[in-house]
């Protein structure tokens, strides 16, 4: 009587692929192996890992109006001054 070889149920297909959580995923032998665990994400349409965020722009910093302001009155109390004390004799 021959000897019935018991076939192993397949579970994936060699070399596919798959996302299980943030773990990329790789069939090798009918196993699922955990190629790559993505930090911020496994993308189940490309089977690959999600790329950092882009870091935001920091804004531009804009010039403090106030010490404009502040030196521009500062130079006219100035210049009222110097008026004042040369031709108001």
């Amino acid at each position: 009587k021959p000897e019935e070889k018991i076939s192993e149920k397949q579970i994936c297909e060699e070399r596919e692929k798959r996302c299980l959580n943030n773990n990329l995923q790789e069939c090798k032998n009918n196993k699922w192996q955990t190629i790559e665990i993505c930090e911020y994400g496994c993308n189940s349409t490309s089977f690959t890992c999600n790329p950092a965020p882009a870091q935001a722009e920091k804004p531009v910093e804009k010039p403090n109006y106030y010490i404009i302001i502040f030196l521009l009155l500062l130079l006219g109390l100035a210049g009222g001054i110097f008026y004042f004390s040369k031709y108001k004799k």
